[in-house]
């Protein structure tokens, strides 16, 4: 099926999550890969942003709210490792993807075990790989809002039903209460009709005994 044809993953993804659309930051000291990448992601319908050093990540990433961070490891500044812990604690929620040298296999292999997302060995065979790493941090990145917005939809519910039970209580309690008042009231009615009949039979009949 032709890509112009049908909607792309990302948008699949967004038509259950209406919003903006996902922002990602790109950070890597050669210009050329950013650029390769920034086309890989052209049809991924995304706000992209990008930097050649890590200090210049993290301070992006201390300025704007970013869904995936894909960053080199070895940079000028701050490393891959101190981006992806400024971004986790910008927002545990964002999702990293580490870019590396097959000389720092084992540090991206550590950080994903950590809290990265995924890692992408450089150079890349194919730019697929990478548009298969965001698509999949993406989708995870999405399950993950969508998950804490339906917790907290369910806790608002849940203190609402909470609430709306406490009245129910309160309407049940007071609905026995004025029951039994009334059933006490109409017990007492009937007890002083009945004495009145009593009286009245009594006084009845002593007059037709006079008689």
């Amino acid at each position: 099926m032709e890509e112009d044809t049908r909607q792309t993953f990302v948008k699949r993804v967004l038509s259950e999550t209406p919003g903006p659309a996902p922002r990602i930051l790109i950070a890597d000291d050669e210009q050329s890969i950013i650029d390769v990448i920034r086309r890989a992601l052209e049809k991924e319908e995304l706000q992209i942003d990008t930097t050649m050093d890590g200090d210049g990540a993290v301070r992006l990433i201390q300025e704007n709210e970013y869904d995936i961070v894909l960053t080199d490891i070895m940079m000028p500044g701050q490393n891959g490792v101190a981006v992806m812990k400024a971004a986790k604690a910008r927002n545990p929620e964002t999702e990293v993807i580490l870019m590396t040298g097959y000389a720092a296999v084992h540090t991206a292999a550590e950080a994903v075990r950590g809290c990265a997302a995924d890692y992408i060995c450089k150079p890349f065979d194919q730019l697929q790989i990478v548009v298969f790493a965001v698509r999949k941090a993406l989708t995870k990145r999405m399950l993950s809002r969508m998950v804490r917005e339906y917790n907290q939809n369910m806790a608002e519910f849940n203190r609402k039903f909470e609430s709306e039970r406490e009245t129910l209580r309160d309407m049940a309690e007071m609905t026995q209460l004025f029951i039994v008042r009334a059933l006490a009231a109409l017990e007492r009615i009937e007890g002083e009709s009945a004495g009145e009949v009593s009286e009245g039979a009594r006084g009845n009949l002593a007059s037709i005994r006079a008689d």
